[in-house]
């Protein structure tokens, strides 16, 4: 498939499996930050959030991971006084354009539709989800959606440094 994607990375899960991390950075892909327990940013104060942002930093340098300036709010849940936490981590907040919506419901098929159907001329970025329950089938629906995504004439690129897509 070679297509470029971002992997966001809860703490936590990086701890418990840093080979995982590893191999995905391996791999060629870029690592960000999706907090450490993926707790909705917007409950949390500005030094809650810091923590958050930096634990999982450390446990990715553990790891043997570089991780990026790209960090996902879970839930795409954003205020003022996240946004201010994580740009004083040093970290850019990016959101997405199409939600698969993979961790609601769907067969591999739905989710692969929903992201058809969503993709605009332009900039597209993708949620998707991996390492939760449902996301054999929103890994199995990669292959349909970047197949004819390409027939259509889209092409991928990854996200860089500053959260633009890099062309």
């Amino acid at each position: 498939m070679h297509v470029p994607a971002t992997f966001f990375m809860v703490g936590r899960n990086v701890a418990a499996h840093p080979e995982t991390a590893r191999l995905v950075q391996r791999a060629g892909f870029t690592v960000g930050n999706h907090t450490w327990s993926h707790a909705d940013l917007r409950t949390l104060t500005g030094p809650q959030v810091r923590r958050e942002s930096a634990r999982t930093r450390q446990a990715l340098i553990r790891a043997g991971v570089r991780p990026g300036r790209l960090a996902r709010p879970p839930y795409g849940a954003l205020d003022a006084t996240a946004r201010q936490a994580l740009r004083r981590e040093g970290l850019l907040p990016v959101l997405w354009t199409i939600d698969s919506r993979d961790w609601a419901d769907g067969s591999t098929r739905d989710i692969a539709r929903r992201i058809l159907r969503a993709l605009r001329p332009g900039d597209n970025i993708v949620l998707q989800h991996d390492g939760v329950a449902r996301s054999p089938l929103s890994v199995a629906a990669v292959t349909e959606v970047v197949t004819k995504a390409r027939h259509r004439g889209y092409c991928f690129s990854a996200l860089d440094g500053s959260g633009d897509v890099r062309h």
